[in-house]
């Protein structure tokens, strides 16, 4: 009996032993020789529940060991605290260890259970797994299995990995090739470069492979990536590394692409009580949108790295199905927006500091409480400031559009600087529809917020609003609403106040009134008011009659005597004549240093060497003023002051005072002076009295005893 016992003990023995050696066979013919095809994951089961390993499980030993060598070097080995066996083959360990040589070094594996079955030859393992070796791999993860001759690892359920050189996540799902060290994860897959990468990245993604072979990173379905400065999504996403410094060296990202370049704020691990390397707990990334970040979208972003530095280089964004955007708040609080078919990059420092832009492109910038700015253009040049990221300035190139608040121009060529709001259009020439007219020049220049306009070198402008768009006043004698016609070297048009600043040899017309000046200015404040400053120079051209007679031709007249008297005669100048003359009927034409028109006065002021010549007849002073009449605005009576001076070629008289009265529709002109001066052109000259009529049209005088300072 106890030779039969111990036989069936020694025959137990050997029954542990040989099926404990089975197992170890079959883990290490799953590491040396592989097997064909791979397993479906239903067929190896999950671990024996507790009742499995009482019923099936019915070889039991308190330890296991074994260890494969080749040579004099151990390959593969493995062991476990205790050991289960089942008939149909499978092998059940506890706190297994489990140790590989592969190329690279020595892969260790631990985990609380283990599951051999020789049948399909699949080793799992559950329970605190983890495996670490190589150059640095490890693998942490509830439920791992080990296949392909060891070259593979397919980790489940809570998976954390670092890689040998760039990277450390989480993941549902993970497989590695350790011959290659190839990562693929899946579910919920978090990325980031290890800690002191000089580009720190972080990915989230559903589907991410990674080749150290290659140095390439693919990510699909639906990506997030950051970075230190920037913030981007898309459907795909690769990351190439530099094979010498193992530095990120270019991102690309495809479909439905969004990016942030100024979020940034990348997450670093933390570290475990043993020092291990983990992750830190989970953290909110920082938000998309920060004071200077710039937005962008389009099917397609292409960025490159410095390799040695970790700083971007070069970006790429393409719109292929439609315009990418690029949107930025900035500080006067607009809200800037570009429409562009790319945007190609350069950075300085790790900076965004300029682009060139493909088009068409579209730009509008605008707050709540303004009219939008509306641009457009074949391409252009954008420029950021290089210590805050924001858009500092906007080059429009080719068939260039511009609109906002109360103008809409074209041109050529345009530069709009965001700081300031001041736009610049150039053309050959460029064209502008403003609130006030229409404006053709080579350049003008727009100031965004003051309703500013500016316009250079030979101007040509049409007010649509006559001389209202100039102050509310007429060039000249018509009324306000017929438009005034301005060229000039430069004008300047204003919103708040309204008015208007023309200089540089201003010639501007309306009707039949022209007035050339140096400087013309309009403006309602204080009181509405037109100012021309230096060779002033107005032509008046009367409106033909349509049912007027033929003027006769003139014939000279020699002045008489005027005998008849009025009662308040104090003497009588002798006038030789044939017959009377015609009335001054042509284009008066007033030359002056400077005029004034003050519409709540209806009165035009020339100040400075005036001179005013009609037909034959001169008048001239160093101040006049055409009083107008409210109706017609039309001249109705001249105030000439200091240093009269009324020349009558017809008639050949000269006479000189301080003051004198003409209405331009009548035949006499009132002269004050203390004394007055005649001069009958025949070598006689009259000096004396204070007040003279004098009648243009049959050269007649008379003096009268009315005082000086009667004013009109």
């Amino acid at each position: 009996m106890v030779m039969r016992a111990h036989t069936v003990i020694v025959r137990s023995l050997r029954v542990v032993l040989a099926l404990g050696f089975v197992g170890a066979l079959g883990v290490v013919g799953l590491y040396l020789f592989g097997r064909e095809g791979r397993p479906d994951s239903t067929e190896a089961g999950a671990m024996p529940t507790p009742q499995e390993l009482e019923e099936e499980f019915t070889v039991i030993s308190e330890g296991f060991e074994f260890a494969l060598t080749r040579g004099d070097k151990v390959i593969f080995e493995i062991s476990g605290d205790e050991q289960r066996a089942a008939r149909d083959g499978r092998v059940f360990l506890e706190n297994v260890f489990i140790s590989m040589d592969r190329g690279d070094g020595t892969y260790q594996v631990e985990a609380q259970q283990a599951l051999y079955n020789p049948r399909n030859q699949d080793s799992r393992l559950e329970g605190g797994v983890v495996l670490r070796g190589g150059s640095g791999l490890s693998i942490q993860s509830d439920w791992l299995r080990l296949e392909g001759e060891g070259r593979e690892v397919l980790a489940r359920g809570g998976v954390r990995f670092r890689s040998r050189r760039q990277f450390q996540g989480r993941s549902d799902e993970l497989v590695a090739n350790l011959d290659d060290h190839g990562l693929r994860l899946s579910g919920n897959v978090n990325v980031r470069t290890l800690k002191g990468a000089k580009t720190p990245i972080r990915m989230e993604t559903e589907e991410l492979e990674y080749s150290e072979q290659e140095g390439r990173v693919n990510a699909r379905g639906g990506v997030s990536f950051q970075s230190e400065r920037e913030r981007l999504e898309a459907d795909d996403l690769t990351v190439t590394f530099d094979p010498e410094t193992r530095e990120v060296s270019e991102i690309e990202l495809i479909g439905s692409v969004e990016a942030d370049m100024g979020a940034g704020g990348v997450l670093e691990e933390g570290a475990s009580a043993d020092g291990t390397r983990e992750f830190a707990p989970e953290q909110t990334p920082p938000p998309i949108g920060g004071p200077n970040s710039l937005r962008m979208s389009g099917d397609r972003l292409h960025m490159s790295f410095d390799g040695i530095s970790g700083d971007p280089m070069g970006l790429l964004l393409i719109g292929t199905t439609s315009p990418a955007v690029i949107e930025q708040e900035q500080a006067d609080g607009t809200h800037a927006r570009m429409h562009v078919r790319s945007l190609s990059g350069v950075f300085e420092g790790g900076v965004l500091t300029a682009g060139e832009l493909g088009g068409p492109l579209r730009i509008v910038q605008a707050e709540p409480a303004t009219t939008p700015r509306r641009a457009g253009a074949d391409q252009g040049v954008v420029r950021f400031h290089s210590d805050t990221g924001q858009l500092a300035t906007l080059d429009l190139l080719g068939e260039v559009s511009l609109s906002e608040e109360e103008i809409q121009a074209t041109g050529d060529e345009a530069f709009i600087e965001f700081s300031t709001g001041r736009v610049e259009i150039v053309g050959d020439p460029a064209r502008a529809v403003h609130a006030k007219g229409t404006l053709e020049m080579p350049r003008l220049v727009f100031q965004r917020g003051t309703g500013l306009v500016h316009a250079h070198q030979g101007v040509k402008v049409i007010l649509d609003r006559g001389g209202e768009a100039i102050g509310g006043l007429s060039v000249g004698g018509r009324e306000s609403e017929e438009p005034v016609y301005v060229e000039a070297d430069e004008i300047l048009l204003y919103s708040d106040p309204d008015s208007a600043l023309f200089r540089g040899q201003v010639r501007a017309w309306q009707g039949t009134t022209t007035l050339f000046t140096d400087e013309l200015r309009g403006s309602p404040e204080p009181y509405q008011q037109l100012a021309a400053v230096g060779n002033v120079r107005t032509l008046v051209v009367p409106q033909p009659e349509d049912d007027a007679a033929p003027e006769p031709a003139p014939q000279p007249v020699v002045a008489q005597g005027d005998s008849t008297g009025d009662g308040d005669t104090e003497g009588e100048a002798d006038s030789e004549g044939s017959g009377p003359a015609p009335l001054p009927t042509g284009p008066m034409n007033i030359t002056a240093d400077e005029m004034t028109y003050m519409e709540g006065e209806n009165r035009v002021v020339y100040r400075g060497s005036v001179q005013a010549v009609r037909d034959w007849a001169a008048l001239e002073c160093e101040e006049l003023s055409v009083i107008l009449d409210e109706e017609t605005n039309e001249a109705r009576q001249m105030l000439l002051q200091r240093e009269v001076r009324i020349d009558d070629g017809f008639n050949k008289r000269v006479l000189e005072g301080e003051r004198a009265l003409y209405a331009p529709n009548g035949t006499e002109i009132e002269l004050f002076g203390d004394p007055v001066k005649v001069d009958d052109g025949k070598g006689g000259m009259m000096e004396g009295g204070r007040h003279f009529l004098y009648d243009f049209e049959t050269g007649g005088m008379r003096l009268t005893s009315r005082e000086a300072n009667v004013a009109p």
